[in-house]
């Protein structure tokens, strides 16, 4: 009987040490489980805290940027209305002399008896007449807001218009270098 009591102890110190082995265990796994939701907390605020800082920085960036090109907006449109103020008289006075070769033909053409031809030089005259006056009372904005409205209001005679700009200057300037060679 002392060796049943004896077993009946060891079986009973053994079934006690497992239970204290199985809290251990669940203590150590819930310890660990904690630690673990800590560190996954951690790690959302730094990932937070990053986030918040990348989408800091690059909102700077993109006021920077924005700024750097509304200056050089700015600077080119200031360069191009100075450009234009500073050649506008020489674009105007060549206009003119255009509106005055009309004129010539138109009375040439008169003399000749060639009225209706003679008519439409002098109403082509008045029109190159009336842009030379329109540029020269107009700034660089002025003219850049009408041909906006004049582009929504009617397109396609802004592109026809445009188009015979084109030719027209393309033509100039070919004539304008060979002179010059």
């Amino acid at each position: 009987m002392a060796n049943d009591y004896n077993r009946y102890n060891k079986d009973k110190d053994r079934n006690q040490k497992k239970e204290e082995l199985k809290d251990a265990a669940k203590d150590t796994a819930q310890d660990l489980k904690n630690k673990a939701n800590e560190v996954q907390q951690e790690v959302k605020e730094r990932a937070e805290d990053v986030r918040e800082k990348v989408a800091e920085r690059t909102s700077e960036a993109r006021e920077q940027v924005q700024a750097r090109v509304d200056d050089a907006k700015r600077e080119a449109g200031a360069r191009a209305e100075q450009g234009f103020e500073q050649n506008k008289g020489q674009v105007v006075s060549q206009i003119s002399s255009v509106a005055h070769a009309f004129r010539r033909a138109g009375e040439q053409l008169r003399e000749e008896n060639q009225g209706e031809l003679a008519g439409y030089a002098e109403r082509i005259a008045d029109q190159v007449e009336r842009v030379s006056s329109y540029i020269e009372g107009k700034g660089l904005r002025g003219i850049a807001s009408d041909l906006e409205s004049l582009a929504r209001q009617r397109p396609g005679l802004f592109v026809g218009g445009a188009l015979v700009v084109g030719l027209v200057t393309a033509r100039f300037l070919r004539s304008s270098s060979s002179s010059r060679s």
